[in-house]
Parts: structure tokens; C-alpha cells; sequence
């Protein structure tokens, strides 16, 4: 079995973009190859899109995604300075 890790999902990169549409459309191309989706999901995220909570309980139950949390929220490690 492949199971393949997606960090980092459900954030707004962008003012336009669609955070559960691409979450989902991810997981869906994930799934029509018959790999298993490892999302790494932020806690905060998940309180920003409750709507995606049951999407994700559906696709668990199913056996086609294995979530993990991934912490509470995103730092930008790339901004930071030493």
C-alpha cells in the first residue's frame, strides 16, 4: 500500500483560494490512484473549516485516508531569522 503524507492542508495561501475545494480535489486524485491520503491536519484549520470535518470522518471510515494532526497552527519556518 502507498500512502502519501500532505502536509501543511487547509491553509489560506491566497485570498481566493478554495482551502476545502483543493483539500478535497487533492484527496479525490489521491484516491483515484488507490493511494491512501495522510493528511496533516492543523487544529486551528480544522476549527476554520468545520465543513471538512465530515468529509474526512467519511473518507476514514471508508479506509481511504489516514489522518494525523499536525499540530495547532502554521509557522513559517522560512520567515524566521537566526
Amino acid at each position: 500500500m502507498v500512502y502519501v503524507r500532505d502536509d501543511d492542508v487547509l491553509l489560506k495561501r491566497m485570498a481566493h483560494t478554495d482551502a476545502v475545494g483543493e483539500f478535497t480535489n487533492v484527496h479525490n486524485i489521491i484516491e483515484k490512484y488507490g493511494y491512501i491520503h495522510c493528511p496533516a491536519l492543523l487544529t486551528k484549520a480544522l476549527e476554520e473549516f468545520p465543513e471538512v470535518i465530515e468529509f474526512i470522518r467519511f473518507k476514514t471510515l471508508a479506509g481511504n485516508m489516514l489522518p494525523q494532526l499536525h499540530g495547532s497552527s502554521h509557522i513559517d519556518y522560512a520567515n524566521l531569522t537566526v
